[in-house]
């Protein structure tokens, strides 16, 4: 979705940085915005206060219920403000790099295993740089979720305890846990938009995936 997003708002006018950072940002946004409730209640599941939560039936629904009896429905996205600050530019960064080594890489051969560790180097790269620059984000969704205070309050009391050390707690699990899923789905994009593409051809093309399959031969002898 983001790569058709980009190649429309090229094909609109508009400069190259802003076509790859608009729809991932976007997307990204949206994406948060419904989540954050059940990030909230998995996150609260973890502390060992709400141990009788954990064990009921549908836990995660508990704790939303528990919430919004005790606070209201705005307790639900309470915490957004770090979650945006984490989520966007991490996948944000993640395309943008993505895209960068698309122009920075050299070109793969012909055979299908050079295709495949271009992508998954290309996929990692930008995996690790979107998950270690936005861990900080991470670290401060997490406490405000465990204190109740607001991101001003939570970032205060974290540089005063800590000091700078607070930046890059947990980053090593954070790598594991987010730039794996960000690699699959870039690697997994890359690996299956041509066969959408030439789906998409094979819709359009009168004659079918034969005539398809010309067209894109006969394209890349031009090249």
């Amino acid at each position: 979705m983001t790569s058709s997003g980009r190649q429309w708002l090229q094909r609109s006018g508009y400069n190259p940085w802003v076509a790859s950072t608009l729809p991932p940002a976007l997307i990204s946004a949206f994406v948060q915005v419904v989540n954050q409730p059940f990030t909230r209640a998995s996150v609260t599941l973890q502390n060992p206060a709400c141990g009788t939560c954990r064990s009921a039936w549908l836990p995660s629904l508990l704790i939303l219920q528990q919430l919004v009896e005790a606070r209201g429905v705005a307790a639900l996205w309470h915490g957004m403000s770090p979650a945006i600050l984490k989520t966007v530019p991490k996948y944000v960064t993640a395309v943008t790099a993505r895209d960068m080594l698309e122009n920075q890489l050299p070109p793969a051969g012909s055979s299908e295993a050079s295709l495949l560790l271009r992508s998954a180097t290309k996929s990692v790269m930008a995996a690790l740089a979107g998950a270690a620059l936005t861990n900080p984000c991470d670290v401060l969704r997490n406490e405000m979720f465990k204190s109740d205070e607001r991101l001003s309050t939570a970032a205060r009391r974290l540089w005063r305890d800590e000091g700078a050390c607070w930046l890059w707690r947990g980053c090593g699990k954070n790598l594991a846990a987010v730039a794996m899923p960000i690699a699959s789905t870039i690697f997994l994009t890359d690996v299956f938009a041509p066969e959408v593409s030439l789906q998409l051809s094979f819709d359009a093309v009168p004659g079918g995936l034969l005539a398809a399959r010309g067209a894109s031969g006969a394209a890349l002898c031009r090249a």
